[in-house]
């Protein structure tokens, strides 16, 4: 089953400290955008031997079922025995939502020089498609089309923002609501991976962007006839 690459460091420690850190940071964007949904979802991750191309180990996220709130990781050989098993509270999922790379690197694993670690997700039997994250809201710089997770000035607001692998594309889309309108764009798998921002077409920024005016127009009218 296809899923999403995670992000690999290759640096070599205390040599190439600017490269880890830059690679650090990817793997915990990675990491991040899965963990930042309000219900975390189950997901394996496969890690494969580059030179061989065979399986190393498996693991697994998913609820507890003994104890509501709570999840558990489970680690698996390549011949599918359970290695260990370790428990992951909200205290834990909050600080890899609030970006602690230590933690996030020395719980969850992330590619190498001699492993490719790939996220996978329950299929969607219909569409070939899961959903991965639900970022509610997002901004468009409506220079560069770049999407940005805060609003730094001259932006559009993407409402409903969710991101979505399609599995059989070997894409991630970003679909959302601007203004009223629904838009989209969408990576490859492989440029999601390594952290590569989603960018709108100028065509749609500026059709968003007329929109927008036109509702900020209409309410200033309504606004005056009040008065």
């Amino acid at each position: 089953m296809s899923g999403s690459a995670v992000p690999a460091v290759t640096a070599e420690p205390f040599v190439e400290e600017e490269l880890m850190d830059e690679q650090d940071e990817h793997v915990k964007d990675f990491w991040q955008k899965i963990f930042s949904q309000k219900q975390v979802p189950s997901f394996q991750v496969t890690g494969i031997n580059r030179k061989t191309g065979e399986l190393d180990n498996i693991q697994i996220f998913s609820p507890n079922t003994k104890r509501d709130g709570e999840y558990q990781l489970t680690y698996f050989d390549a011949k599918g025995e359970p290695i260990s098993d370790r428990m992951v509270d909200q205290k834990m999922i909050d600080r890899i939502r609030q970006g602690d790379t230590l933690f996030i690197t020395s719980l969850l694993p992330n590619s190498n020089q001699s492993l490719i670690y790939t996220v996978s997700y329950p299929e969607d039997d219909s569409k070939g498609k899961n959903p991965l994250i639900q970022a509610d809201e997002l901004w468009i710089n409506m220079n560069s089309g770049k999407v940005m997770e805060e609003n730094i000035g001259r932006t559009l607001r993407l409402q409903e923002a969710t991101f979505i692998e399609d599995l059989q594309k070997e894409q991630v889309i970003l679909k959302g609501k601007s203004y009223g309108k629904e838009i989209q764009t969408s990576l490859s798998s492989e440029e999601f991976a390594l952290g590569t921002p989603f960018h709108f077409s100028q065509d749609t920024v500026e059709e968003i962007a007329k929109r927008k005016n036109e509702i900020f127009h209409a309410q200033q009218v309504k606004q005056l006839e009040r008065s």
